[in-house]
């Protein structure tokens, strides 16, 4: 059989910056990298002031010459084939695709015991040359302070580098602010992909502009409302692929700084879903695959998804290491295990506070399922519009009950629905001693007595739930036996 040798022409470089890269996913990748040479500290620092530089230093187990030479070599360590690594890497092209998408030169300096290399890329060298070249650094651009990249004589450990920065400051008229914002951008998204590793004790450690990077849990698992299922086993190919649901906390659970979290604020409702894990690391999240739409009611269900690097043969993990599409095999048999994997969610906002009723609540607002949607109306039944409505003369409670029907009939459904996608929670106001004792003595003066209101105090919005509530009763019906 005769064939041709054709060399790819050195255009392909350019095509490499386009696989779709942001400069988050770019600089995770470097660190994968640095995972699996078994690095414990990475730091990452973005020349802020003047967008010159951004380097990645790790304290891993370094390159020999070779090995430096083949890590920037195209596609010099791919694996095509099933059997289960620690690995990170998968294409043998995050080096080379991650750093140039961002820049048009990298330098990667390293050393492994004695041995020092340093070996760049350049974009600019290479048209010029009209050839594959590597640039092979001088024992000075290895020992710079500015940016740093020493690596300490008696370690080891790695050094990339991204300068000539194109594509990440692109047309920005503020370099300053808008690589602020990009560092900001940065922080979250590696405690949240590498988020197991930062948890471990005496694991990974990531410093960022010199401040270490804190995990960022998407399941917060150490929150005391969190709910989960038992861990799900499924076989893939013979590869084990295990799951497990999580029911995060109400809204009004969670503090301020978790409520500012991207992915528990305004995208919460978009943040339900599968949270697909190779080897520990977070590779896609979010979306049902499929399987069932994103709903209002389990926008609070997530599932962890582990999966091993063995099944990336049929798991279309993408270059970037950002999204994933599972086998057909995977979505036919997680499909029965998805009522009980996320149904915890559907009951914590229709069943939120309603236990089986011993006492029967008297809640502010009824709501009526019609056959054109649904309908909220003041309760009249509730004490407080009762109590209103007899101490008012018989002219005004016509007037009374017509505000009551135009209130329901004006309800801001829409709006409310829009605040809720958006996780947008109502002010809670504080219900404080000195207020339920001005309830309790107009429900006194309207002619309810302590008998009268002891019989629905459990149950009425606002009362229910105030461990005072019997002791301010007592001060409100001094004397009173009923």
């Amino acid at each position: 059989m005769d064939v041709l040798e054709l060399t790819p022409g050195v255009d392909l470089l350019h095509s490499m910056r386009s696989v779709g890269y942001s400069f988050e996913t770019a600089v995770a990748d470097i660190v994968d990298n640095s995972i699996t040479a078994g690095a414990t500290q990475v730091h990452v620092t973005v020349d802020v002031v003047d967008g010159r530089w951004v380097t990645i230093r790790d304290d891993g187990q370094g390159m020999s010459r070779s090995e430096a030479m083949e890590a920037l070599r195209l596609a010099g360590t791919a694996r095509t084939e099933g059997g289960s690594t620690s690995s990170l890497g998968r294409f043998g092209l995050g080096l080379k695709t991650a750093s140039l998408s961002q820049g048009r030169r990298v330098d990667v300096i390293t050393r492994q015991g004695d041995e020092l290399i340093g070996l760049a890329w350049d974009i600019d060298t290479v048209a010029v040359a009209g050839k594959w070249v590597v640039e092979v650094l001088p024992d000075d651009r290895m020992q710079a302070n500015d940016p740093d990249v020493s690596i300490p004589g008696s370690g080891s450990g790695t050094v990339v580098v991204w300068s000539k920065l194109d594509y990440l400051l692109g047309k920005a008229s503020g370099v300053s602010a808008h690589l602020a914002e990009k560092v900001d951008s940065l922080r979250h998204h590696l405690g949240f992909v590498f988020h197991r590793f930062l948890e471990s004790r005496g694991g990974l450690r990531i410093v960022l502009n010199g401040s270490q990077v804190e995990a960022v849990d998407p399941f917060l698992k150490s929150h005391p409302k969190t709910q989960r299922t038992p861990q799900q086993r499924l076989d893939i190919q013979g590869f084990p692929v295990t799951l497990q649901g999580f029911t995060l906390p109400h809204g009004k659970d969670l503090s301020g700084s978790m409520r500012s979290r991207p992915d528990l604020g305004g995208s919460l409702r978009e943040a339900q879903g599968f949270y697909i894990y190779r080897n520990q690391r977070l590779i896609s999240h979010g979306g049902w695959l499929g399987i069932k739409p994103k709903e209002e009611l389990t926008k609070q269900a997530r599932v962890q998804v582990d999966i091993t690097d063995g099944l990336d043969y049929l798991w279309q993990v993408d270059i970037r290491k950002a999204r994933s599409e599972p086998p057909a095999e995977f979505k036919i048999k997680v499909r029965p295990l998805m009522e009980r994997l996320i149904l915890r969610s559907e009951r914590l906002h229709t069943h939120r506070e309603r236990r089986v009723a011993e006492v029967v609540y008297e809640h502010y607002w009824n709501k009526f399922t019609r056959e054109r949607g649904v309908r909220f109306e003041v309760n009249l039944n509730h004490p407080a519009v009762r109590s209103l409505m007899a101490a008012l003369p018989e002219k005004e409670k016509g007037l009374f009950r017509s505000l009551l029907e135009d209130l329901a009939e004006f309800f801001p459904y829409y709006d409310t629905y829009v605040a809720a996608a958006k996780s947008e929670l109502p002010e809670q106001s504080q219900i404080d001693e000195a207020k339920i004792r001005s309830k309790l003595a107009s429900l006194r003066d309207s002619g309810f007595t302590r008998l009268e209101v002891a019989e629905f105090i459990d149950g009425a919005e606002p009362f229910r739930g105030v461990p005072e509530v019997s002791a301010l009763m007592k001060e409100i019906w001094p004397d009173a036996t009923a």
